[in-house]
């Protein structure tokens, strides 16, 4: 079987999953954060800490994004490149998730 070949099968089996899942099976992923947002530098923000904190209890991960997510309103990339260790760590103080703590989100 030649690359090409092989190429456009992946390109189908891949293009099959991705019409065969839709949006509302985000509502119990993580990812669900990323497609709340409309530039790409947010969306890919977003989905590396939903990605980073993706372990455990769904409605607890999501329960954790939403508090991670809301001190960064509009924006998280540009809340991000305004913020500060200083600023972060004000924050984020009383924050824990399992065995992360504010200083953790700080850094």
């Amino acid at each position: 079987m030649s690359s090409k070949t092989k190429r456009l099968l992946l390109q189908e089996s891949l293009d099959s999953l991705y019409k065969g899942y839709g949006p509302e099976y985000l509502e119990s992923d993580p990812l669900l954060y990323a497609h709340k947002y409309d530039a790409p530098e947010d969306q890919e923000i977003v989905g590396l800490l939903a990605a980073v904190f993706a372990y455990g209890h769904v409605p607890q991960i999501l329960k954790n994004l939403q508090a991670v997510l809301a001190p960064l309103s509009g924006s998280v990339a540009e809340a991000i490149r305004k913020g500060s260790f200083a600023r972060w760590n004000r924050i984020y103080r009383s924050y824990g998730y399992r065995f992360q703590r504010g200083e953790d989100l700080a850094m």
